[in-house]
């Protein structure tokens, strides 16, 4: 009799476990291979504190971009490039401004969970 109720208490806590488990798994989220986002016409901009940002906003208002953000505790801006003027030649246009030390797209990251 007591060998039953060992047997059949095991058998209990084994059935409650394999349910639980199969209660909490995570939804899954379907795969998609799409990759396209839209583009960005945005670039992030950072400079030498010694050089200051000056010369760098002066160049942003000869180009015709728009002044988005202003990074000040990390000596960066974001701006927009105007519609009429190429991503990469704003890269280019902008890393050869005084005390300019990187020019990068803007970029959207997204995290999933599979």
């Amino acid at each position: 009799m007591k060998m039953k109720f060992i047997v059949f208490g095991v058998a209990a806590i084994v059935a409650v476990l394999t349910t639980g488990c199969r209660l909490f798994q995570p939804k899954e989220v379907p795969v998609t291979n799409s990759t396209s986002q839209p583009e960005l016409r945005n670039l992030i901009i950072f400079y030498d504190a010694k050089v200051g940002k000056e010369g760098l906003l002066e160049a942003v208002n000869q180009y015709g971009a728009k002044l988005l953000y202003d990074y000040t505790n990390l000596y960066g801006i974001a701006v927009a490039v105007p519609e009429n003027k190429s991503i990469n030649d704003a890269i280019k246009y902008f890393k050869k401004v005084n005390g300019v030390l990187s020019v990068e797209k803007d970029q959207l990251q997204s995290i999933q969970m599979q």
